[in-house]
């Protein structure tokens, strides 16, 4: 079963200490921590996370486009280690 991060705009920091080097972590999500978006293709790699993509395949519960949609979330975070940013979740 799947729970939902309630919808809204959070405040959120930019991480550098996993092994794919760069995440983005939620802060104050109500009743959950350490929510964090990263890469990931399966149901495997998105517990209490958010994976991102281009598309999704909900019969195989895959994500495809993984490294475009990773690649330009971080292009769009202009970040030094630490910064805070917003992410709006809809």
């Amino acid at each position: 079963m799947f729970s939902k991060i309630p919808l809204g705009t959070y405040d959120a920091n930019i991480r550098f200490d996993h092994k794919d080097h760069w995440r983005i972590e939620l802060i104050g999500v109500p009743k959950r921590t350490a929510i964090q978006i990263h890469i990931g293709n399966s149901i495997n790699d998105m517990t209490g996370c958010i994976l991102v993509g281009t598309d999704q395949d909900f019969t195989k519960c895959t994500i495809s486009g993984r490294a475009i949609a990773y690649k330009k979330m971080k292009e769009a975070c202009i970040f030094s280690n630490g910064q805070r940013i917003r992410v709006k979740i809809s």
